[in-house]
């Protein structure tokens, strides 16, 4: 595990060389990630000790902690990066074209 972590290290140094890129850039870009990531952890792990008190199946303790999860990260990134989540929002549901209705007679 040591040397995997020396040769991702080795590997993020090329590709920086490569792309021409700072580490100060690199943590820059990992900010907002971490950030809702983190929101999001400490949100479920307290709805967690509250579910794990109940008589639920794991199954059932499990679904509201997805939800729960899902909606903590989705609302952490509009605080955070409104931009970022309209932006992800339009590339999804970006609507294609509307095929042409086949011409008579053609």
């Amino acid at each position: 595990t040591l040397i995997a972590l020396l040769l991702f290290l080795v590997e993020l140094w090329i590709v920086y060389r490569i792309l021409d890129m700072s580490w100060r850039s690199y943590l820059a870009r990992l900010a907002r990630p971490t950030t809702t990531t983190a929101v999001m952890a400490v949100v479920v792990a307290a709805v967690y000790l509250l579910v794990a008190e109940t008589d639920l199946r794991p199954m059932a303790q499990l679904i509201p902690l997805v939800v729960v999860g899902g909606v903590v990260y989705v609302a952490a990134w509009w605080l955070i990066a409104r931009s970022y989540l309209r932006d992800l929002w339009r590339l999804l549901v970006k609507r294609r074209p509307k095929a042409r209705a086949p011409e008579a007679g053609g």
